[in-house]
């Protein structure tokens, strides 16, 4: 028996509060009366100025030192609201690791939506939900890779409809997708090489004339989103930083004569405390003493002539990033780490190294069936995490984009449940009709 239409918006809904409502209770929050907001690590500490000092700056614990675009501004801001609405202490740390659970959980709940607006179908999204529930994934309260994995989804499905809406409904569509894209790039700039992909994929297949007519809030909408930063980094520094200005200090601190490949691997051999301001009170002092642009300037420099002069450890570093970016690992060996004596981080590394080979094919799949949506998300795949192959890592720069492995990896089990189950209907009804006919 067929449901209505209705009758399977309804179910669709349930599962998917159902999902939220298992993610909810697996990263529910405790409060404890005896935390309180300790100002690291950068969002942390930016947040702590903006809120005492009133100062977007101060990102490094060991000194001041003062104004910074060491970070983009719309994260930090978030986080000194919440200081101002519930001060420093306990309900300030309660806030914010539920307000990141609830991220979390919405992402996990809307998955199989995210999934049907992309053509992949409803039970594909449902069963990337469940692998992501069972995998029990991080969640970050104090980076805003947790809130940039919503809208990085929410982003894809908006152009995914904009490029494939009739001529009469693409300036309407664009509009709340240009805002996502101001959105996306004051939280994190990291993903303006995917949404300059965007562009010239809709300049490309509109022409220069259609795009003008419905693609320009497309570009004027996040520029007006952004120039507010851009100002206030003119007026402060006399130059222009249009989103954030860390490549010098992170390229530096990734490659030189002692990093390791992670940031918690250069911690371990105390490279980390020596060249970073974090906790080189040496460094701190030299970025006060010249101000953060030109800090970031002579850091940049010095990690090009590194590279230039070691151009085989630089490859195996990137190597090395390359391998940890998508099988994520604390020890060098991917391997060794799937077969670690605890549980929790095993299942989660298997789970997680699993997805990342089956997404693979998955997008081979998706493409013989819909090239576009196939192309968006390997422009995802592909393009934004070209940056972490050159700085250290961390397994928090992998999350913006961890669902669409998860969801790529879900749909050829999809697909072969689907064409089993067609196969099983079709073969009972030809039964059917040959008893009828007899």
């Amino acid at each position: 028996m067929s449901l209505t239409l209705s009758s399977r918006r309804l179910l669709a809904w349930t599962i998917c509060l159902l999902i939220g409502a298992v993610a909810i209770h697996q990263y529910r929050v405790t409060y404890d009366v005896h935390r309180a907001i300790v100002p690291f690590p950068e969002p942390l500490s930016t947040a702590y100025s903006i809120r005492h000092l009133g100062i977007f700056g101060n990102p490094f614990r060991i000194l001041n030192t003062g104004p910074s675009t060491h970070l983009a501004p719309l994260f930090p801001g978030f986080l000194a609201l919440v200081f101002r609405i519930f001060g420093d202490g306990p309900t300030a740390v309660y806030v914010c690791e539920w307000s990141a659970a609830i991220a979390a959980a919405l992402l996990i709940a809307t998955l199989p939506l995210i999934s049907q607006c992309l053509g992949m179908g409803f039970f594909t999204g449902a069963l990337a939900s469940v692998l992501w529930l069972v995998a029990k994934m991080k969640v970050f309260p104090y980076w805003e890779a947790t809130y940039t994995s919503v809208l990085v989804a929410v982003a894809t499905c908006m152009f995914y409809r904009r490029i494939r809406a009739a001529p009469h409904l693409r300036r309407s569509r664009g509009i709340p997708l240009a805002f996502m894209i101001g959105v996306l790039l004051l939280l994190t700039p990291t993903v303006g090489l995917v949404l300059a992909c965007w562009l010239l994929w809709l300049l490309r297949t509109d022409g220069l004339r259609s795009f003008r007519s419905f693609n320009l809030p497309l570009i004027l909408i996040p520029t007006v989103m952004v120039l507010p930063w851009m100002v206030r980094n003119y007026m402060v520094f006399h130059r222009i930083i249009p989103f954030r200005g860390n490549l010098g200090l992170e390229l530096s601190v990734s490659n030189n004569d002692c990093a390791a490949y992670g940031v918690r691997q250069s911690e371990a051999i105390h490279c980390f405390d020596k060249i970073h301001p974090n906790l080189s009170i040496e460094e701190a002092k030299k970025l006060l003493s010249v101000g953060e642009p030109r800090y970031n300037d002579l850091r940049f420099r010095q990690a090009l002539n590194w590279i230039a002069n070691h151009p085989r450890r630089f490859l195996k570093l990137s190597r090395e990033r390359f391998v940890a970016f998508w099988f994520p690992n604390e020890a060098g060996d991917p391997i060794a780490e799937a077969f670690t004596r605890r549980v929790e981080p095993r299942i989660q590394r298997i789970f997680v190294y699993g997805t990342t080979i089956f997404s693979i094919v998955g997008l081979f799949f998706l493409a013989a069936r819909d090239k576009q949506a196939a192309t968006i998300l390997g422009l995802w795949l592909g393009i934004y995490p070209l940056i972490y192959y050159f700085v250290q890592y961390e397994d928090r720069y992998r999350y913006p984009i961890m669902w669409i492995t998860f969801l790529l990896a879900a749909y050829p089990i999809a697909m072969v449940s689907r064409r089993r189950n067609t196969g099983r209907k079709l073969h009972i009804e030809s039964q059917v009709v040959t008893a009828s006919d007899t």
